[in-house]
């Protein structure tokens, strides 16, 4: 994908100021960075959060980050070379760490503290010689990584290599971690050296993380219908999906009615847009007198485009000595049943998503291609090779845990027979299939060089 054809996929570039807009993109290119912070001075990692606010916050493990300068352009003070070796995008400056060859971008509401998330997110590069080497790994709001895509060596002086990083299934990139060869700038050349400069930066609109909250119910008295908790997230932080998990608390314990509510647990969740899930639970009679009494719905492992902002609710039972007539719960009779407390069957699909270089050589099939896949859930997964409706690989079933796992693709030599000299591409395939059946599942076609 294009710059070009990337901006458009975002959206309009949106001004400079503070808050977040509806859509639209941001753009960071260094040529307007003020000559105070401009190299040999540090540039601070808040610039362009602060002082011009585009939501983006830069780190790095190194010593610091630098801008380069005028005289000498290019970093030249580090290195006598790089003002010939490195290109510009868009001209003059370029982006570098400073004793690393690694840069973290965090996204934030422009001009805020408020951590936020973004569609996609993209960088050019310069002088990327070698394969393998450069690259971006893209981060969820929990610090799952939503895979490593590899920039393309473009090798030669004044180079430029791109990468665009548009997740689907609503996951919102977070935190970005770019590796930029294998070498900071200004060490000693050598054949297995790569150093590599950053110029422009574009990204989708940040957008504030969807903070969760549990509100307290309105109280209930024994036996008069279900306790409704409501868990939900403010309309203007509501893009991306992501779930959440939620358990009660113990009120007092007791045998057949003495029991005032049965407990619950599970997962909520909440599709891009979506702000309300309700959790409803039962509450019975104990005819015994007793206090009103508490229990607790607790949040907790927000996953994908959410995090937990009010994480506790409290709901509360009154005591009643006589049942009310027609409620849910009736007195018991010695012969009468118990009610059914079993919590509702879990239905919610796993998300999953498959991630791997877009095209591979054919022969790589035999030496083996990683393969990167996400799920939303815990469960058994199982990875197949296909080519149109013909299964050329299906690897055994494994346990995975929620988030990502990585496989490797290695087709034996009847498998690799099987695909004819014409065969343009073939396709991955995940299923991850959750505790209580569930069955998600993603695909991923990989185009074929020879």
């Amino acid at each position: 994908m294009t710059v070009d054809a990337f901006r458009a996929d975002l959206g309009a570039l949106n001004a400079d100021v503070a808050g977040s807009a509806p859509a639209g993109r941001r753009e960071i290119n260094w040529d307007g960075v003020p000559a105070g912070v401009l190299d040999p001075s540090s540039f601070p990692g808040d610039f362009f959060n602060t002082t011009s606010p585009r939501g983006a916050v830069f780190s790095t493990p190194g010593t610091g980050l630098r801008v380069s300068g005028t005289a000498p352009v290019r970093f030249g003070d580090r290195n006598a070379s790089y003002p010939s070796a490195f290109g510009t995008f868009s001209p003059l400056q370029l982006f570098s760490p400073l004793g690393s060859n690694e840069t973290a971008v965090e996204l934030r509401v422009p001009g805020a503290a408020t951590a936020a998330t973004s569609p996609g997110f993209g960088v050019v590069l310069t002088d990327v010689d070698r394969n393998g080497v450069s690259s971006v790994e893209p981060l969820d709001a929990q610090g799952v990584s939503l895979g490593r895509y590899e920039v393309p060596a473009a090798p030669g002086d004044a180079k430029l290599s791109f990468v665009a990083v548009r997740p689907g299934g609503g996951e919102r990139i977070a935190r970005v971690r770019i590796v930029a060869g294998n070498v900071p700038l200004g060490a000693a050349d050598s054949v297995t050296d790569d150093a590599v400069a950053i110029d422009d930066v574009l990204y989708g609109e940040p957008q504030a993380v969807g903070l969760l909250g549990a509100a307290d119910p309105a109280p209930v008295k024994e036996g008069d219908g279900p306790v409704t908790f409501t868990v939900s997230r403010p309309a203007d932080a509501a893009v991306g999906a992501g779930s959440v998990a939620y358990a009660t608390g113990t009120a007092t314990p007791g045998t057949a009615f003495g029991t005032d509510y049965p407990p619950a647990s599970g997962r909520l969740g909440f599709a891009s847009g979506e702000t309300t899930k309700a959790v409803v639970v039962p509450v019975g009679f104990n005819p015994q007198p007793e206090p009103s009494e508490t229990f607790d719905l607790t949040l907790s492992d927000p996953r994908g485009a959410l995090a937990i902002g009010d994480a506790t609710a409290t709901a509360t039972i009154a005591d009643v000595t006589v049942m009310p007539p027609n409620k849910a719960f009736p007195p018991p009779r010695k012969d009468a049943p118990l009610p059914d407390t079993t919590p509702p069957r879990d239905t919610t699909t796993p998300k999953v998503a498959v991630r791997a270089n877009p095209v591979v050589p054919r022969a790589a099939l035999r030496k083996g291609v990683r393969v990167t896949f996400t799920s939303s859930e815990a469960g058994r997964a199982v990875l197949r090779v296909r080519r149109g409706t013909r299964t050329l690989l299906r690897l055994p079933a494994r346990s995975v845990k929620s988030g990502t796992t990585t496989f490797t693709v290695r087709l034996g030599r009847k498998q690799f027979a099987k695909l004819t000299r014409r065969a343009r591409g073939v396709v991955v395939e995940a299923t991850v299939t959750d505790s209580a059946q569930n069955a998600g599942r993603a695909t991923r076609t990989l185009a074929l060089e020879r």
